[in-house]
């Protein structure tokens, strides 16, 4: 925070020297451990597998790494989050996959306890795990970060499912965490926060390229030559007008976010095809060819918006929620893999876009939810 604090504050600060320290746990990891770690990112039928073989290996794992869970758990007691939003492009990234690994290493740990029949400290994990997530939906002002919340929550209901299968059927929802009793929320679903922060991060950008920013000049080593990169910035400033870039931007932002929040699960496609447009009318518009704020035409007709795309993303988390939970109401109530196709059809948790019946995918044997996020991130499967 504070590296990122300086860089968006101090223009002399030499970005090129930055670097971000990041555990190399895979390159120290025994061979067997660093490919459960792998295999259980998120955990299908590879995971399943793997676990099969080595829940010895397990248990080493979480004992040589428990400097890193333990890491992991004091920072699941923090009461909200906040991270300034980098608006230098020069920023380094902060090593989110190390909280990865933390998170893995957590979910191993209550897997384990509720083997052993500690169900009530492997349910006190996931309670923390699944709180500490859906308050960073919450409180984060930045997409990435946004994103990231998304994946652990996903990893961790994937786990939950997973946990579930070596209990007996009367203990089985004792050990979910509380927290996915209750539905995904407005302020978690929102996108006007992140939005705001993409508008903070283009202003800055924008404003640079006009104040002949450093960082913004075309360095002296490339083929250009230095003779000419004065001139190249000269060149640029009459042809950016970076108050009309915010302003266009901040109404695009604006109508994007109006589309996207506060809506039901059932009025989401009609919303997502609206949002769809805008996106389209504005990479329209951008196009075209306009005298007047050149430069940032053309930076805009080569950035692919598709905040649309995030915003499904995370709105697809309740199908997992409520997928989750079949799957493990279906096996609590020691429903067979040959009776459960019939029983997800009949059952009150469906798909909250259409409320329609999840599928039973009967190659990989488990529960299927087809959500609105594109391709294979929008599908999504519990193994039975």
């Amino acid at each position: 925070m504070a590296l990122i604090r300086r860089l968006n504050t101090d223009p002399a600060y030499d970005a090129n020297r930055l670097s971000v320290l990041t555990l190399e746990l895979s390159s120290s990891r025994p061979a067997g451990m660093s490919t459960l770690a792998s295999a259980c990112n998120m955990p299908e039928n590879d995971c399943l597998l793997a676990l099969a073989q080595g829940i010895t290996l397990l248990r080493r794992w979480v004992q040589e790494e428990q400097w890193l869970l333990n890491r992991y758990r004091a920072l699941l007691t923090r009461k909200g989050w906040q991270e300034p939003i980098p608006l230098d492009f020069l920023a380094p990234w902060p090593p989110y996959g190390d909280a990865y690994e933390g998170q893995k290493l957590l979910l191993a740990q209550a897997l384990l306890l509720a083997r052993d029949g500690d169900i009530g400290r492997a349910r006190a994990l996931l309670e923390d795990d699944a709180r500490f997530w859906r308050r960073v939906l919450v409180d984060t002002e930045y997409l990435v970060v946004k994103m990231v919340a998304v994946a652990a929550l996903r990893r961790h209901m994937l786990w939950t499912s997973l946990i579930t299968r070596s209990l007996p059927p009367e203990q089985m929802h004792d050990v979910v965490a509380p927290q996915w009793q209750m539905p995904l929320g407005n302020d978690e679903l929102s996108m006007r926060r992140v939005l705001a922060g993409e508008w903070s991060f283009s202003d800055k950008f924008m404003r640079d390229i006009a104040a002949d920013h450093p960082r913004m000049r075309v360095p002296a080593e490339s083929r250009l030559g230095a003779w000419t990169e004065r001139l190249f910035s000269l060149l640029q400033r009459p042809l950016l007008q970076p108050q009309d870039s915010s302003n266009r931007h901040a109404e695009v932002l604006g109508r994007l976010s109006d589309a996207l929040d506060r809506v039901t699960f059932a009025e989401f496609a009609v919303r997502y095809r609206e949002a769809r447009d805008v996106e389209a009318q504005v990479a329209q518009t951008y196009g075209k060819l306009r005298p007047y704020n050149v430069i940032h035409n053309v930076i805009m007709s080569v950035q692919e918006p598709v905040f649309y795309e995030y915003w499904v993303r995370t709105a697809d988390l309740e199908g997992l929620r409520r997928a989750m939970l079949l799957t493990i109401e279906l096996r609590s109530r020691g429903v067979t893999s040959a009776s459960v196709e019939k029983a997800v059809q009949e059952a009150t948790l469906r798909n909250p876009y259409t409320n329609a019946a999840f599928a039973w995918d009967s190659e990989r044997g488990g529960i299927l939810f087809t959500g609105m996020a594109a391709g294979d991130r929008g599908r999504y499967l519990f193994v039975y």
